[in-house]
């Protein structure tokens, strides 16, 4: 019963028994062998392909996250500073209200009301998806924010 599943499925007969070296031999340089050698091949290429290609976007897409932002405080009489950078895999609102607290000189509550505008959230998210690489926060003349300025 087993040969004859090996002839139907699989079509290797001359491999009924394994003990016969040159039958086995024989078979690796048949026609047959060939067919299923070069399809195992043609498999095994698109296999490896799609690795590579999945791969090569996942160390692009880490190298994207690892660039640095720059994040800049602008403030209301047009004065602009550049305070230090973080990479973009960090860069979120919890992470910009924990640097903005200390550089906060009382390092108690601040209030800015660019964050309550559509404005703030749009320019976090163009950050996280890769459109920006670079944050502006606005500071206006009603806020309680005290920056120390390095003029």
């Amino acid at each position: 019963m087993v040969k004859i599943l090996k002839r139907l499925y699989l079509n290797i007969g001359g491999l009924g028994s394994m003990r016969d070296l040159n039958a086995t031999l024989t078979w690796f340089s048949s026609p047959e062998w060939a067919g299923v050698d070069g399809t195992f091949t043609i498999f095994s290429i698109f296999i490896t392909s799609f690795t590579l290609f999945f791969a090569y976007r996942n160390w692009l897409n880490n190298k994207k996250q690892l660039k640095k932002i720059d994040i800049f405080l602008e403030f209301y009489d047009g004065y602009k500073e550049k305070i230090y950078p973080i990479k973009r895999k960090n860069f979120s609102r919890a992470e910009l209200k924990g640097i903005l607290r200390e550089l906060h000189d009382d390092r108690e509550h601040y209030k800015l009301s660019y964050m309550a505008e559509n404005e703030f959230l749009d320019g976090i998210f163009k950050v996280q998806d890769g459109e920006s690489d670079e944050f502006i926060m606005k500071i206006r003349e009603k806020d309680f924010f005290k920056f120390n300025r390095k003029t």
